[in-house]
């Protein structure tokens, strides 16, 4: 994998294009495949039960705080929000920029070491904007589902 600090001609820039298309495949691949979207499925099931279960709560719950229901209403707004994990791993698993930083840094490590974090972080992440400008100029699709994201890769 071409290191971002090596790009120095036209033969870098090349380079860099042929493994943004590795990065590119290695994102669909890991993030596209039927173990991710498996994942997917289970933290949407268990958030729509923990909705459910904050819906049946909330109509058995006192309607005045002044009734003794502030620690009801404290504790059912915490079982209203996932847990960091898992709002961490959806994101993860949902934005095609984060995909394709995280398969940069796999292949990067795998294939120059991780002895200069520097070149490490700064090549996964150009690679990371790269895919993810080629993506969108492929007639607008990523390779993610259109779910929830962030901004960069449009999945609003």
């Amino acid at each position: 994998m071409t290191n971002v600090y090596e790009i120095t001609n036209l033969s870098g820039v090349l380079s860099f294009a042929a493994w943004t298309l590795v990065v590119c495949a290695m994102a669909k691949f890991l993030f596209g495949s039927y173990p991710a979207a498996e994942i997917l499925y289970r933290l949407a099931s268990r958030d729509r039960l923990r909705r459910q279960r904050v819906a049946a709560w909330s109509a058995d719950a006192p309607r005045h705080p002044s009734d003794g229901a502030a620690g009801l209403h404290n504790e059912l707004s915490n079982i209203g929000v996932a847990p960091a994990w898992q709002r961490a791993l959806s994101y993860f698993l949902t934005c095609f920029a984060c995909q394709a930083f995280w398969s940069a840094v796999v292949v990067f490590a795998v294939t120059r070491g991780v002895a200069d974090w520097r070149a490490w972080i700064f090549s996964a992440s150009a690679y990371s904007a790269a895919s993810t400008m080629l993506a969108r100029a492929s007639q607008g699709r990523t390779a993610a589902p259109h779910r929830r994201g962030c901004g960069a890769c449009g999945g609003k």
